[in-house]
This record gives structure tokens, sequence and C-alpha cells, in this order.
């Protein structure tokens, strides 16, 4: 689906990027402690062309045009929601951002690199980062998949993930997104990504494996 959305926008996306806030006492962040609390680890389903215009989607849209590139129409992948999250991608003029919008009207977005090419049962870890203190913190973390990739499960400090996956059209790879309560102080994913395949078998990665 895509929108026009006007502004100015500028931010340069990098291979990996890494962001955490500091820990701080109590649980505060982008995104209420309330909210993070209904996250769920299975994303609501939605159809990435059929998304309606919601508070959250237009709070995204809003919001990336200083992170995805300059102003213009906005194409939307990965669409989920978690509890009473929603999270997507929004892309202007080839460059992306994660974005993640909360129901009372909170959210955080941030400048991601663009997907890249990647053999068909592959996959890579372009940004990932913690947000928030407390019981209000949460990671998140984005790559690219190819096309035999079906379903990615990620495993970290306790929490199973079923990653939201979506192949680019026309393009043989397309993009992963997974965001999840608590996590590393620092903001690293140390865990494991289960890759299920066309074919139906798996394979196990290390995440640390994937760090650029």
């Amino acid at each position: 689906m895509t929108f026009t959305v006007a502004g100015a926008l500028a931010a340069g996306a990098v291979l990996l990027s890494v962001t955490a806030d500091p820990p701080r006492q109590g649980g505060s962040g982008p995104l209420p402690a309330a909210e993070v609390a209904t996250w769920t680890d299975t994303a609501s389903d939605v159809n990435d062309a059929g998304s309606t215009v919601s508070p959250s989607l237009v709070w995204c849209l809003r919001e990336t045009k200083g992170a995805s590139g300059e102003g213009g129409p906005g194409e939307l992948s990965n669409v989920d929601i978690r509890g009473t999250i929603a999270s997507m991608i929004v892309t202007r003029h080839g460059h992306a951002a994660y974005c993640l919008a909360g129901s009372d009207g909170s959210g955080v977005a941030m400048a991601i690199s663009p997907a890249v090419a990647v053999s068909a049962d592959g996959i890579t870890l372009d940004a990932q980062g913690a947000r928030g203190s407390g019981s209000a913190r949460f990671h998140y973390a984005v790559g690219s998949m190819g096309s035999g990739v079906k379903e990615i499960t990620v495993r970290d400090h306790g929490r199973t993930v079923h990653a939201t996956v979506r192949q680019i059209r026309t393009l043989p790879y397309g993009r992963w997104t997974a965001w999840w309560p608590d996590s590393d102080p620092h903001g690293l994913l140390a865990g494991t990504l289960t890759l299920t395949l066309s074919n139906g078998t798996t394979r196990t990665v290390n995440a640390d494996s994937l760090m650029k």
C-alpha cells in the first residue's frame, strides 16, 4: 500500500545499527509499560496491501518522515500487531525506517538499512537495539531473508518470538521483523534464529554470527 506523505526527510541508513537507551530505574521509554505488557509472541497478521488507516499507521507515516528518505510516497511492509502495539517498515526513495506505535499515541521510529540481496536460504541482521527501561524496555531486530525462508523464530533471553516475514514483490528476497519485552542491557541480540525453509527443513543460526 502506498501513501503520499509531504515533508523533507533526512537520515542515513547503516548496514547494522544497534541502539540502546541507558538503563534507568522504574519503567519508562517511548512505549509505556502498559502497552509493552500486551506483547504477544505471535503477531496478528496484517496484510500490508490491506492496511487500514489507523492512528498507529498515521503516527508512523508522520514520524518516519525524518528517518526514511525524502518526502513523497511511503511504502509499507511487515505490518503487524502484537497486543496493542503496531509495527511496520516504511520505505521512501530507497530509505527505510522501522516504526512501533502504541494505541495511546506513543511510538518510536528508527532508520534502518534497505533490504539486501541474500541467498534463498540465507538471513541477515540489518538493525537491532533496545529502547526504554524497566518494565517498558523492549528489544527489536530487523533483517533480510531469502525467498526460501518461510518462517523465522527468534529466541533471546528467555523469549521466543515468531518474526513477521514478508517477501518483496518482484525480488528474490524479503524482510523480517521482530520485537519483544526485555533484553540485554546493551541492546545486543544474543540468542538464536531458527529458519523454516520452503522444503520443510529447518536450520538454526547463532545471532552473533550475523553481526557485521
